[in-house]
């Protein structure tokens, strides 16, 4: 849980780039949670969703130059 909405946008997108996954950022009465996208449902309020900045290389495909 965190208190401010940039925090949690930051851990989002950290675990995004990390895990190669999009990451949504929740609001709720209390604060922000950070859950995959996949797991939210229809009745959660999203306010920022996190996809993978990282680059792709060619190396990560077994593709040579």
């Amino acid at each position: 849980m965190f208190d401010e909405p940039l925090d949690a946008v930051n851990a989002a997108q950290w675990n995004a780039n990390t895990y190669g996954t999009a990451h949504a950022v929740l609001s709720h009465a209390l604060g922000y949670t950070v859950i995959e996208l996949d797991e939210v449902t229809v009745h959660e309020h999203i306010v920022e969703i996190c996809h993978s900045t990282t680059p792709v290389c060619s190396d990560d495909f077994g593709i040579e130059d």
